[in-house]
Formats: C-alpha cells, structure tokens, sequence
C-alpha cells in the first residue's frame, strides 16, 4: 500500500512528463548542448526517481592539421569523452516540507570530474536545506541541477 507521500511523488513525476508533451528535457528547458538527460521512476524504490545525463565530445572537432587522415582519426578514437553518469532523487517521507536529495549513482575514472559532480550535488542538497519551499516543483529543482551540470567541464 502506498503512502501519500509516495503517491504524491508519483503525481509530481506524472505531471512533469504532461508537460513535456513527448519532448526531451533538453527541447523542455531550451538547452542547447551536447548532453542529453533522462528522468524516469525508480522501480526499486517508491520515493525516488533517476535521473541520468550522457555527455559525448564530438571527436569531429579535433583535427591535427599535416597528419595523414588515418593517423587523425586513429588519435580521435583516444580523445573521443563519453560520459553516461547518473543520479537518484530521493524524496524523503515528508515531501514537500523536506526537499529531495540528489545522489550521484556513477563511479565515474576521471577524479577531476568526480569530484566536480559529487561537489555541486553537495551544494545543491545544502542550499535547499537552506532555502526550500514546498511551492518549489520537480521542474525547478531538476531545472537548477541540469544548469549547474552544464558549467562542468568536461
């Protein structure tokens, strides 16, 4: 038997993806960028949902001038960044009095970039403990995290 926490989760998961309207997240917020994000119901755990983002670096842009096309393309293939990272947003029993908590789920081998992730999921999780609001919807909050994911370097 669900909770009403739990149903009002899967409410709010609900009517975000009305609003999208068969759109990508990325058409939803207007974002123009080589990553790519997911939200969907976690299975395993009633109050959560993940939330997924892969990045690829197009290998077209590097291009070493006075070297054979085959050498180029052979370095391409060790430049080429692919990243496929993902996250859990948990929402605790007394949402949407307590705000949700991000997770990063991905061991990700680049440690600059590890910490970069695990450092903004801190400061996000610690201003909406200072700042929440139960008025503040699962469209601004994801709104908020893909903005601050998107000024990572790469």
């Amino acid at each position: 038997m669900s909770t009403s926490s739990e149903r009002r989760v899967v409410r709010m998961l609900e009517q975000f993806n009305t609003n999208l309207q068969g759109r990508t997240i990325e058409d939803y917020f207007n974002i123009n960028s080589n990553i790519q994000f997911r939200l969907r119901k976690n299975k395993e755990k009633e109050r959560s949902c993940l939330f997924s983002f892969k990045y690829e670096d197009s290998p077209l842009l590097y291009n070493i001038s006075n070297l054979p096309q085959d050498i180029n393309r052979y370095i391409k293939t060790y430049i080429h960044k692919r990243y496929d990272i993902r996250f859990e947003l948990a929402f605790p029993m007394d949402y949407p009095f307590k705000p949700p908590k991000w997770e990063l789920n991905t061991e990700i081998n680049n440690k600059q970039l590890n910490e970069q992730l695990t450092r903004v999921i801190k400061i996000h999780n610690y201003k909406y403990l200072v700042d929440w609001s139960p008025w503040i919807m699962i469209e601004k909050d994801i709104l908020l995290m893909v903005e601050s994911l998107i000024q990572i370097k790469y």
